[in-house]
This record gives C-alpha cells, structure tokens and sequence, in this order.
C-alpha cells in the first residue's frame, strides 16, 4: 500500500517506516511515491477533513485504530465523509480499515458492506454474538485465543480460522 494514514485517536502508536503527526496537511504529504502516516487528530474537525480529502483525492488506504474514538452506533454520530468513504469509497479506490474491541460501536452499515472481516479474540460474549447476527456468518461467534483468528471473505463466502505467526 503506497499511500496510507492511521488514525491514531489514543496516540500510541509507533511503526516503522511512518510519520507521525497530528497536521493534517502533513499526513497527505508524498514523498518518493509513498505516504505513510500515522495521524494524531486534534479534534472532530480533523477527522472529517481526513475522510473528505481521501475520498476526493483517490486511492488512499486509512486505517481507524479504535472506531469508538469518532463515533458510537448511530450513523449521526460519526463524521459524514466516514460514512462517505465507506458507503461510495470503492468507486475511488479507497479503502477503510476500521478496528475495534467493541464491535457493538460500529454503525451497522460497516459490517454488512464489508468485504472482508477479521476477528481476533473477543472477551465479551454479546459482541461475538453481535457479530454473528449483523455481518449474518455462522461461525463467527466461536472463541479465538492468543493470535488466533477469524477471516471472512464476502466474495468468497468462506470463514477461515487461522493463527499469526509471529517470529
């Protein structure tokens, strides 16, 4: 992926080979054909300017590292061009990770939209039957421990289990 930028609400995160900023404007920076960006947001407005320019632009990958930092459920709560670049971002090349350990936050439309879904290990019980019951694949409720995980792939229609291999 050549052109990328992490939301990073909790300010945590550090990967190699990223820039870390909370400027906007920085985060779009290319340089040598590549943009990797972990962006700090300092407010709502941030956000909603991240998502409106990676929809108009094109071909950007963002990816939102804990979904209930920008909104909670309803699709009011979120901002608009979020909601944009999920439902319409397909047709300009744009991709959305969007992660959480509480999926009960996602707005409803991003699982049923969703091409693929990873699931990693879930303690609370009534999330893995929320996902069972709003992205509709049997199967995805089961228990993953440790660097276990669940893969579906909508264009396939398959549910994996497998398990990273970390060195």
């Amino acid at each position: 992926r050549n052109f990328v930028i992490v939301l990073d609400t909790k300010k945590e995160l550090k990967w190699p080979g990223f820039v870390v900023t909370s400027s906007v404007d920085r985060a779009f920076v290319i340089e040598n054909h590549k943009a990797h960006t972990i962006l700090r947001p300092n407010s709502a407005y941030d956000l909603e300017r991240v998502f409106s320019r990676v929809y108009r632009e094109a071909g950007w990958d963002v990816c939102v590292d804990e979904v209930y930092m920008i909104g909670t459920g309803s699709i009011k709560s979120f901002p608009p061009s979020y909601i944009r670049c999920l439902t319409a971002g397909r047709s300009r090349s744009v991709t959305v990770w969007t992660l959480t350990q509480r999926p009960k936050y996602l707005p409803l439309f991003a699982m049923t939209e969703s091409k693929h879904v990873f699931v990693f290990e879930l303690g609370f019980e009534d999330d893995r039957k929320y996902l069972l019951k709003n992205v509709g694949v049997d199967g995805l409720e089961e228990q993953v421990k440790g660097h276990e995980f669940l893969y579906y792939s909508r264009p396939q229609s398959r549910l994996y289990k497998t398990r990273l291999k970390l060195s």
